[in-house]
């Protein structure tokens, strides 16, 4: 399986090693953490290896729809949510003390 995720996957000798994105602010290696050796195996990052500048650039040579879509910084998987509203559900506020 192949994914848009800003993540690299290096076989070393026996082990599959995650490894972080080349463009340091597009990383999502920490969000990928929980893959095992078997998952690992069978898995892409076509993106990982390049910056985000050059993944747009490569988007509009080859006229990709996403070439000039904005940057989301929503949960990919879950669609159009309200991201304060989703973590509500899974994370107690806390109290400020002042």
């Amino acid at each position: 399986m192949a994914t848009g995720h800003y993540a690299q996957n290096q076989l070393r000798i026996t082990n599959y090693e995650l490894k972080k994105g080349e463009d340091p602010t597009k990383d999502q290696s920490y969000f990928l953490w929980t893959l095992n050796q078997k998952q690992l195996s069978k898995i892409l990052f076509p993106v990982g290896n390049l910056k985000k500048m050059e993944v747009r650039k490569l988007a509009k040579k080859f006229k990709l729809p996403v070439a000039e879509k904005k940057d989301s910084q929503g949960i990919c998987f879950l669609g159009a949510v309200d991201l304060k509203e989703f973590l509500k559900h899974y994370i107690r506020r806390r109290k400020e003390k002042y």
